[in-house]
């Protein structure tokens, strides 16, 4: 009798234990492109979005990309920020900045030197910032986002329980 209860009790730790160490992996192998604490790496200005083809990562010498991934982080963030309107403000004031770094470059024949080009900075900030600001405005990113904020709500109380781990490639 005592020796069947022993064989019982094993069997339920050793699938105790098998089951924790797959509980490991749960949460990679529910986000595979997550980059912790977020539930997804954030990728410039949407090249897996709907919206990739309007909303380039560049204008011209202007970079956009790293004024999206704040924009991104933001939303999903915003389950703690409880106000959506900072996003938005943030990701303005970002474009514009990004805007404001246009430059021209020539070469000197010394080296290569880069003065700000007004032109591109007033047709960035008049084009751009409007479009991207007016994108995220639109029914279409208010979607994704909101999915995203989800997502990040659960993926963050997945982390919480199981920890994050990715498998080990074979």
């Amino acid at each position: 009798m005592f020796k069947n209860l022993l064989i019982v009790f094993i069997i339920i730790l050793s699938t105790m234990q098998v089951l924790a160490n797959e509980n490991q992996y749960m949460c990679a192998d529910r986000w595979p492109k997550a980059s912790p604490p977020y539930h997804f790496k954030p990728n410039e200005c949407g090249p897996d979005s709907p919206l990739a083809e309007i909303l380039p990562n560049n204008f011209g010498s202007v970079k956009l990309g790293e004024a999206c991934n704040k924009h991104d982080r933001c939303w999903m963030e915003l389950h703690q920020l409880n106000h959506y309107g900072r996003c938005e403000a943030r990701f303005t004031k970002d474009l514009i900045e990004a805007c404001s770094k246009a430059e021209i470059c020539f070469d000197t024949g010394f080296k290569k030197r880069c003065v700000p080009n007004p032109m591109e900075i007033a047709a960035c900030q008049s084009m751009i910032v409007p479009s991207y600001t007016g994108a995220a405005a639109a029914g279409i990113m208010l979607q994704l986002l909101e999915k995203s904020r989800k997502d990040q709500k659960e993926f963050e109380k997945c982390v919480a329980e199981y920890g994050y781990k990715k498998r080990e490639k074979k």
